[in-house]
């Protein structure tokens, strides 16, 4: 199980055994994991934040990708289709394996794993209202529905 909090991110293991990310030279330490999702290969994707309490500032630093062997990547737009480093929240859709990712300003991303590519979607290029994208949720028929500054925008399945 994984916590995360603004005084940095936990892992519980599988024997109960807690390992604290704040007391490890982990890229993890100093981050607060704010969102994830596990893929059917056992991979994990989350999101993080970093809190600078001496400035009472934050932001968010990219996307992580813990795989199924135990290797943590991170994703940046350096060396990734994000189209930048502030990602507000992951899904996962299973049956297409799409990993969804919303952004603070820079709209909703589509990283299809299967063939490791990326599209990324905006105001500009889509029929989204706004390319701030505060939540995002699958209905029980897998339509993708997203919270914007400017309102709520519904993706069906056609």
């Amino acid at each position: 199980m994984w916590i995360g909090t603004f005084d940095g991110s936990a892992l519980i293991d599988n024997d109960n055994k807690l390992i604290n990310f704040e007391k490890s030279d982990s890229i993890l330490k100093g981050k607060c994991i704010t969102s994830m999702a596990e893929d059917v290969n056992g991979n994990i994707f989350f999101t993080v934040f970093e809190f600078d309490f001496r400035h009472k500032k934050g932001e968010s630093t990219g996307l992580f990708v813990l795989s199924s062997d135990g290797t943590l990547k991170e994703l940046t737009i350096k060396n990734s289709g994000l189209p930048v480093n502030f990602i507000e929240e992951v899904l996962y859709e299973k049956n297409e394996q799409i990993l969804w990712i919303s952004t603070r300003n820079a709209g909703l991303t589509r990283y299809d794993l299967i063939n490791d590519t990326w599209e990324n979607y905006h105001n500009k290029n889509s029929n989204l209202p706004s390319s701030r994208i505060l939540d995002m949720k699958f209905d029980s028929k897998n339509n993708l529905f997203l919270a914007t500054d400017q309102g709520l925008v519904k993706i069906s399945k056609e």
